[in-house]
């Protein structure tokens, strides 16, 4: 889910993605000496990053995210995230799933990366509902 997240929000608009830039898969956030106190590792990874602008996203899925331990350790990573100079957005199944979440979703990420989001397409919806059936029918 994470390849098909970063795919919607990276590829060009003539394609139903909405042109974000390139972010960087599975990175490897270091918490540097002087910052171990606020964080519980000595590093994290982030699903999507984008780190000259300090954005990470955060895939959370059914399968390895519930349970109120899974979700507890999930608020650690996140405030640990935050506490190490990033905004952390965090995408479940139900959002992509749902066009309109997804939308809102992408058009969050776009505002933290300062990237404007222009459909230069008359047939983006058409083109992104295309999309999102080709990389989301099997789940």
């Amino acid at each position: 889910m994470e390849t098909a997240l970063a795919l919607i929000l990276t590829l060009p608009v003539r394609y139903g993605g909405y042109s974000i830039p390139q972010p960087v898969m599975n990175m490897l956030v270091p918490v540097k000496a002087g910052q171990g106190r606020g964080a519980d590792k000595h590093y994290y990874r982030c699903d999507l990053a984008w780190p000259d602008r300090g954005v990470a996203v955060e895939y959370d899925s059914d399968a390895f995210h519930t349970g109120s331990d899974r979700i507890a350790a999930d608020a650690r990573r996140r405030n640990s995230l935050s506490y190490l100079g990033y905004r952390v957005i965090t995408v479940g199944r139900q959002q992509m799933k749902s066009e309109a979440a997804l939308n809102m979703v992408a058009v969050q990420i776009a505002k933290q990366l300062g990237v404007r989001l222009r459909p230069r397409s008359q047939n983006w919806a058409e083109s992104r509902k295309r999309l999102r059936q080709e990389l989301l029918s099997p789940f």
